[in-house]
């Protein structure tokens, strides 16, 4: 079995792939997910945890099960767990005779100050001594407008910024292109809220998790 078929957070990766089969064709498309497994807890900015072998591989198979016929820019952030998930998903597309690049790095942060921002996950996780609980909370804080506005950039004017990259990037978009952006559970919770008006998922964004929309 592969391993999108056997983690239990591979659902929502295998959810999206579904939805990438049924995209009208003649237009650009735009995929943006939340990297693939890594160790153990770290704060989004951290870059000491990269991905685990078995995350590697689901992201593999992630860009081995996307549709072929289309040309594929991969982006990602500045953190390495990022670039690897993105540079995996782009060996899956080329194993299968697919056309993908890496196309840009994001070159912007949710936080100000991104030490400060770990030591405050550090901080949720002792108040709350579970890690799921902790994320959420400090992403529901986040969302709401009510996390230390020093440390973190606000949640709307993040998701505009994104909104901003991608519309620049559709500007050279043909229309066979899917932009694939690579990112964090944070970054893809923000455009969930503030483009869509959705909350965040109860168990949080998931590895590899996120949306496709067209």
């Amino acid at each position: 079995m592969s391993v999108l078929g056997r983690v239990e957070w591979g659902a929502s990766a295998r959810s999206i792939l579904a939805g990438a089969k049924d995209l009208k064709p003649g237009v650009p498309a735009l995929i943006h997910i939340r990297h693939t497994e890594r160790p153990g807890m770290s704060g989004p900015n951290s870059d000491v945890l990269l991905s685990t072998p078995a995350g590697k591989q689901a992201a593999n198979e992630f860009g081995e099960g996307l549709p072929r016929g289309r040309r594929y820019r991969l982006y990602h952030t500045l953190i390495d767990r990022s670039r690897e998930s993105a540079e995996s998903i782009r060996d899956g597309i080329k194993r299968k005779g697919g056309e993908a690049e890496l196309a840009g790095v994001f070159p912007f942060r949710t936080a100000f100050d991104p030490k400060a921002m770990d030591d405050y996950i550090d901080y949720m996780m002792k108040r709350c001594g579970d890690e799921d609980e902790a994320v959420a909370e400090m992403m529901n804080r986040w969302l709401a407008g009510l996390a230390p506005s020093n440390i973190f950039r606000p949640s709307i004017e993040f998701a505009r910024m994104i909104a901003e990259y991608a519309q620049q990037r559709l500007r050279t978009a043909t229309p066979d292109t899917v932009d694939i952006y690579v990112t964090h559970d944070t970054w893809v919770g923000a455009c969930l809220f503030h483009w869509f008006a959705l909350p965040m998922p109860p168990d949080g964004v998931r590895f590899l998790d996120g949306y496709l929309m067209q």
